[in-house]
C-alpha cells in the first residue's frame, strides 16, 4: 500500500463536486468520482445499491 490518502467523490464530474475533486488532487490524494453524467469517470447513481456494488469491486 502507498499510504497515500483516497476520496470517492460523488457528482465529481461538474461543479461543486468538481471543485472538491480538484482540491483533493492539489493535496496529492488519489481521487476516484462517480457521477451520474457521462465523462471520463464511473458513472452511475449512487441511490442504486447494484451501481455502488459494481463501483466497490473496481
Amino acid at each position: 500500500m502507498s499510504g497515500k490518502k483516497v476520496a470517492v467523490v460523488t457528482g465529481g464530474g461538474h461543479g461543486i463536486g468538481k471543485a472538491v475533486a480538484d482540491a483533493f488532487r492539489a493535496k496529492d490524494v488519489i481521487v476516484h468520482i462517480i457521477d451520474i453524467k457521462q465523462g471520463e469517470w464511473f458513472v452511475g447513481d449512487v441511490g442504486k445499491k447494484m451501481i455502488l456494488n459494481n463501483l466497490q469491486s473496481m
